[in-house]
């Protein structure tokens, strides 16, 4: 618009000064008319002159007010960008020492544990002791006479004598294991009831931790880029304190989620080790626990003689009435052809 302006009252000039140098001379122009007429029309160009250049000038003001903006927009894009990969290289920072630091733990608690247990084991002799359980020697079925005493006789060369004695009091190992193995029986039902529920809980919390850590590293973003743009000293040095306190947020959150990760990768283990197990190893282990429970013992016994016909004999009955049976007929046996003196226990 400017533009056509300029070229109408350039136009409208050069209209005048056409007219005036084609009109026919007028007799009787004085020189001073002339000189004022000549001089008018170099104000005319004058002033086209330093129109045009204006205009030039204008436009070039305008283009660089135009490039200018661009670069500021431009400028503020960047510093968005590293203020963005700035607060998302320090959460991540935050999550890996986070979980550097719960793995340290982890290590120390092992060796701590394995310190203990060890110091445990030296200092503990026998195994904890359940007075209420206890296993019991049933004497009916008991074929022979010996053992009716609950004291150890010394006039015996075999001693049969105390090994039933240490049989009708507690035995440590039997009664023991009977209260492990009723533990181990009961143990995995109740586990595989609560497991589902467990994972299902962890999923969640660790859900909702990972989202409260996401709005802690928008509102880094937000605090960081207010930072860059703040030029008051007071307000900056507030925004740099809301944003230490966000940090050491961020970083106790962290750590609540590298936490509940390592819970939830134990579990895991725990679980693919469980379908691992061999059936037969369970077969056994069920084999045994009902075996414990029915208070069948399977006794190994080794007598070595030096007779004639001595021979190693060994009973490894399966129960305990055939224990009490085959004992009796080595019993008998010995008594056949063996003397007093030729009998020794190892």
């Amino acid at each position: 618009e400017s533009d056509r302006q300029e070229a109408v009252i350039k136009a409208a000039v050069s209209d005048r000064v056409d007219r005036v140098t084609q009109s026919p001379p007028q007799p009787g122009p004085s020189p001073e008319y002339l000189r004022q007429r000549e001089k008018l029309m170099d104000l005319e160009r004058e002033h086209l002159r330093l129109t045009a250049s204006q205009t030039l000038s204008e436009n070039k003001i305008r283009e660089l007010e135009e490039k200018l903006q661009e670069e500021k927009h431009r400028r503020r894009l960047i510093e968005e960008k590293a203020v963005e990969q700035e607060s998302v290289a320090e959460s991540a920072r935050i999550l890996r020492n986070a979980e550097s630091i719960e793995r340290l733990t982890q290590k120390a608690k092992k060796t701590k544990k394995r310190r203990k247990a060890s110091a445990h084991k030296k200092q503990k002799q026998s195994p904890p002791t359940d007075h209420s359980k206890h296993y019991r020697l049933n004497l009916a079925e008991i074929p022979f006479v010996a053992g009716k005493s609950l004291t150890a006789s010394h006039s015996v060369g075999a001693n049969v004598q105390r090994v039933l004695s240490l049989m009708k009091t507690h035995n440590m190992a039997l009664c023991n294991g009977l209260d492990h193995q009723a533990s181990r029986s009961s143990s995995p039902s109740s586990g595989s009831s609560s497991s589902s529920s467990i994972d299902t809980d962890l999923a969640e919390l660790l859900l909702q931790l990972q989202d409260e850590f996401g709005q802690m590293s928008c509102e880094h973003q937000e605090l960081s880029h207010e930072i860059s743009e703040a030029t008051d000293p007071q307000i900056r040095e507030d925004l740099e304190r809301e944003l230490d306190a966000l940090v050491t947020r961020m970083e106790g959150k962290s750590q609540q989620i590298s936490k509940i990760r390592r819970h939830q990768n134990k579990l895991d283990q725990k679980k693919k080790k469980k379908k691992s197990v061999d059936p037969s190893k369970q077969r056994s282990a069920s084999a045994n626990a009902y075996c414990h429970q029915n208070g069948e013992v399977e006794v190994t016994t080794t007598i070595k003689t030096r007779g004639r016909s001595a021979g190693v004999v060994h009973v490894r009955p399966s129960s305990a009435r055939e224990v009490s049976l085959n004992v009796l007929k080595d019993m008998k046996k010995l008594q056949t052809t063996l003397r007093k003196d030729d009998l020794t226990w190892e």
